[in-house]
């Protein structure tokens, strides 16, 4: 078996403590290092390459996305593995189009997540059979026009922050960009989906299963230096 550096993120320190001895009597040679938050994981991700991260997107004070999308950006080669206790359709869906491979239920047995990591490990998918029906729900909808396929990450966490309630300089905030970018982000939005309001993306959110996370939990990360949006 070809040795392997995993990045294990999860908030419960008995899980972690239970679950990598397990992985590491399943994976010899495989090296898991661990994380008990995405703060924790940062430094991790900016001076190491990891082939997989298996990160739990409950219990996390900061957004799941990010991570993986920092992983892939330090190695486009590192694989993820989301583990979850609840996850709406949309988010499946969204999670496996942004290029996760493996989805986990955390009431399944230790031994689902090990075929998951053999089965991502070598290049394949796995979904527990509630997100894998879930994704199906799902499918048929995107395949007909769901407006949010036509917005990019940055602007489906706006969208969905929006959808929180949050204010555009809440939001800026949040994200250290200006109110400015965030307001293009916002008319971008607008055109390419035609939902104008605040109340109508909060009724759209609440109408397709898009509020089942924390509003944290669906940021992305800021950049150190984004270029203001353009409108066009």
């Amino acid at each position: 078996m070809t040795p392997k550096s995993v990045l294990f993120v999860d908030s419960h320190i008995m899980f972690r403590e239970i679950m990598i001895p397990l992985l590491e009597r399943e994976f010899p040679g495989y090296t898991f290092i661990t994380a008990s938050s995405i703060k924790e994981a940062t430094p991790l991700l900016e001076h190491h390459a990891f082939d997989l991260l298996i990160t739990d997107i409950s219990g996390l004070e900061s957004p799941w996305l990010s991570m993986i999308l920092q992983a892939r950006d330090q190695s486009p080669g590192t694989k993820a593995i989301i583990l979850t206790s609840e996850m709406s359709s949309f988010w499946v869906h969204r999670a496996i189009r942004e290029g996760v491979l493996g989805i986990v239920t955390k009431t399944c047995p230790v031994s689902e997540l090990v075929c998951a990591i053999h089965s991502v490990v070598e290049g394949g998918k796995h979904l527990s059979p509630e997100i894998a029906q879930k994704f199906m729900q799902h499918i048929s909808y995107s395949q007909i026009g769901n407006p949010m396929n036509l917005l990019s990450p940055r602007e489906l966490e706006i969208f969905v922050q929006i959808g929180h309630g949050r204010r555009l300089k809440s939001i800026a905030k949040e994200l250290g960009l200006s109110p400015c970018t965030v307001a293009v982000h916002k008319h971008n939005i607008a055109r390419k989906t035609g939902i104008i309001t605040s109340a109508n993306i909060a009724r759209y959110c609440l109408e397709h299963g898009m509020l089942g996370l924390k509003p944290e939990q669906t940021l992305l990360r800021s950049p150190t230096a984004e270029p203001e949006a353009a409108a066009a």
